[in-house]
């Protein structure tokens, strides 16, 4: 009889767990969404040979993919969408835009972030990949810090991000 209840009290415990986690995601889903405008400025789509710009598609160096549970861009996509200035050699990524700057390398899970020469070392999501040789992090890694606010719409597997400054 005691190992019933138990179950009972657990099953109830973990289902109450479940659907809170859900509609928490749910609402958080939601509220980033009305974040976004309707027009995004930049679309990155799991996938497509291209990404947008304001609506117009440009060629794409390394279509945006999933990796590790985490949603991989190029940077070199990122570069040329945004107007910064990258460059790089056999490990290391620079991107520059403005007062901004970050460095990658191949080999560790964090990023250095400059802003107005203030440097700081950020955790990433998930390992720096590298695509033919392409530089791709996890989109969330990359864009925040040039102004860009970006949300993922699963139904569609796309990015939209809108500049923020």
């Amino acid at each position: 009889m005691r190992n019933k209840i138990y179950r009972a009290v657990f099953l109830i415990l973990a289902l109450f767990i479940l659907v809170s986690g859900i509609s928490i995601e749910t609402r958080a889903e939601t509220e980033q969404s009305a974040s976004i405008s309707s027009n995004p400025s930049l679309i990155f789509r799991v996938g497509d040979q291209n990404y947008y710009i304001n609506g117009e598609p440009k060629e794409s160096h390394e279509p945006a993919f999933f990796q590790f549970d985490h949603l991989y861009i190029s940077l070199r996509d990122v570069s040329d969408a945004i107007g910064a200035e990258l460059t790089w050699d056999f490990n290391t990524t620079i991107m520059t835009k403005d007062n901004v700057k970050l460095v990658t390398t191949c080999f560790v899970s964090a990023i250095l972030v400059s802003i107005d020469g203030n440097e700081r070392i950020f955790d990433i999501d998930g390992e720096p990949s590298r695509s033919d040789d392409r530089i791709c992090l996890p989109y969330q890694s990359v864009l925040p810090y040039f102004g860009y606010s970006c949300i993922y719409d699963a139904n569609s597997q796309s990015i939209f991000c809108e500049e923020t400054v």
